[in-house]
């Protein structure tokens, strides 16, 4: 089976900021869409990240950067999700036999 991937994008719309010491931070919007499949939605993930940024950086250099803000927010995500579905007691699905 086929697993199919998702297009990630790297979408900045605001300017760089600085902190109370200097750096410069920059902000994006790193969006993650799966194909439709069978009529259904599309699913997608639209993470809004900061990168800490200086003036000699390529594009390319920022918008790695900005994945790696991105890689870091979703694996905490996850974490928590995990711990969450640990902890908690199972979730009756909405769609389930009520006979059941």
């Amino acid at each position: 089976m086929a697993v199919a991937k998702p297009e990630i994008a790297v979408a900045r719309v605001e300017e760089l900021f600085g902190d109370g010491i200097g750096q410069l931070w920059s902000p994006a919007t790193i969006l993650v869409t799966w194909p439709a499949a069978d009529g259904l939605p599309a699913p997608s993930v639209e993470l809004r990240v900061i990168a800490l940024a200086r003036a000699e950086m390529t594009l390319d250099e920022l918008n790695r950067l900005h994945l790696q803000a991105a890689h870091g927010v979703l694996n905490a995500a996850l974490l928590g999700i995990e711990q969450l579905m640990e902890t908690s007691p199972p979730v009756r699905s909405l769609w389930a036999d009520p006979a059941r």
